[in-house]
């Protein structure tokens, strides 16, 4: 006996209800961000770019649906970071679904870093006002940039570094953008140039260094211009007085070109706030939230170590590697060696420095504003 498939019933598929965020509370919530951003481009969203970190944050809150619209949400960030810079201290504010029992609120943190990149985590929330922005009440921000000492004399550095301290124009250390920033005055509260690994000897090269930028805000690119010139004064190109220089825009109001530095160093390590209490989840669960935390970090941290470890290798494998010298077979040298007693080479000069004071310089942020009014006028 054979089933005639034509007459059995097909059972009709589920539709899937949509999800009623009206029958749900809502709290304002500030969202502590830690992310790497080597694979992004700049964190804030952008009209052609979606490869951003808020733009795998929005997901991440659609998908556990936090929120239900990211134009809705009374969203706030507490600083833009530009492609290939990292953050652990990023804060958001946002308008998020809660609970309907404050006693015990959502698991925040783990709801939202199950859908994450391994990459981007949320380590910390607190409650917040309403009207609570993370721009506007951020009371200061903190920058780290990593370096290896190399050649760099790090004590010209840090005399260069105390001039910067105060307020200031720092119209000749940013990227201007004249029709947007109305005054380039900032306050810079203290910067510090403290070395990373405190058993390396002072002399050391591969010694890790930090510089630790603290200010109440920052315009676009700052703090890697502010570094470039600080290396510049490392290397002995220029006196620590160019600071002066270049600070006075009375004297100079045309920035010279120079070359920022490397955006892969820099972090967003701090962002301070008044009364705000971030915690990484719950009472209850808090211990458990900062145990996975841990791990997720100690994981990348051992990747990145054995990464570290092979191109180390390969570093000192080169560096003592033998050649035996073509004018005297006999004689065995090594690559340190070579620089200064093999016949058969000679030191190659670069190009001459052009120090920063002699360099063509772009427009002064009034010429650029003038030639913005022009071309409205047109």
């Amino acid at each position: 006996m054979t089933i005639d498939e034509s007459n059995t019933v097909k059972k009709p598929k589920k539709i899937k209800k949509e999800f009623d965020f009206s029958k749900h509370p809502k709290r304002h919530v500030a969202l502590k961000i830690a992310y790497i951003g080597f694979n992004y481009q700049g964190f804030a969203s952008q009209t052609h770019v979606q490869n951003t970190v808020e733009n795998k944050i929005f997901e991440a809150l659609l998908k556990v649906k936090l929120i239900s619209d990211p134009n809705n949400c009374k969203y706030t960030r507490c600083g833009r970071t530009d492609s290939g810079v990292s953050a652990f201290g990023q804060v958001i504010g946002i308008q998020l679904r809660s609970s309907e029992d404050d006693e015990k609120p959502f698991d925040y943190v783990r709801l939202i870093n199950n859908v994450l990149p391994e990459d981007i985590r949320a380590i910390a929330w607190s409650f917040v006002d309403d009207d609570f922005d993370a721009r506007f009440d951020c009371l200061y921000r903190t920058y780290k940039y990593f370096f290896v000492k190399s050649n760099l004399i790090i004590e010209r550095m840090r005399e260069a570094s105390k001039l910067l301290i105060g307020s200031h124009d720092f119209r000749n250390f940013c990227k201007i953008n004249a029709d947007q920033v109305i005054s380039f005055n900032r306050i810079m509260l203290d910067i510090q140039i403290n070395k990373c690994t405190p058993d390396q000897k002072d002399d050391d090269p591969d010694s890790l260094y930090e510089i630790i930028i603290c200010g109440y805000s920052f315009l676009w690119h700052q703090v890697r211009c502010m570094v470039a010139v600080l290396f510049l004064v490392g290397e002995r190109r220029e006196d620590p007085s160019i600071i002066l220089e270049l600070l006075n825009v009375e004297k100079n109001p045309r920035k010279p070109q120079f070359a920022m530095a490397s955006e892969i160093p820099l972090i967003l390590f701090d962002c301070a706030f008044e009364n705000v209490k971030f915690h990484a989840d719950s009472s209850r669960l808090r211990a458990e939230a900062v145990v996975d935390l841990e791990s997720h970090f100690v994981h990348m941290f051992q990747l990145n170590s054995i990464k570290t470890k092979i191109i180390q290798t390969m570093m000192n494998s080169i560096r003592c590697s033998l050649v035996v010298d073509e004018v005297v077979p006999d004689r065995i040298v090594t690559l340190n060696q070579i620089k200064t007693d093999h016949p058969n080479l000679t030191t190659r000069k670069g190009p001459r420095y052009v120090p920063l004071m002699e360099r063509l310089t772009g427009k002064s942020v009034e010429e650029k504003r003038a030639s913005k009014q022009n071309k409205k006028t047109l």
